[in-house]
């Protein structure tokens, strides 16, 4: 988005719908204001997250950043 967005990274090229992707944090202040609000984890990186980012590879089973 180069800087166009507000509190927005992308946006959806199909409906245009902007949104924020957060970049992962080692101590799961995920979110765009670094709140401690729990961030859903998609099921494809869940395992990944915890085990790479996180360093908690017994909680992969949880879906959010919590």
């Amino acid at each position: 988005m180069k800087g166009h967005g507000f509190k927005a990274n992308y946006f959806d090229v199909e409906t245009g719908e902007h949104f924020w992707i957060s970049g992962c944090r080692a101590d799961g202040a995920d979110d765009l204001y670094g709140k401690s609000v729990p961030v859903p984890i998609d099921d494809d990186v869940r395992d990944e997250y915890w085990r790479e980012i996180r360093g908690l590879p017994e909680r992969s089973g949880q879906g959010t950043s919590w």
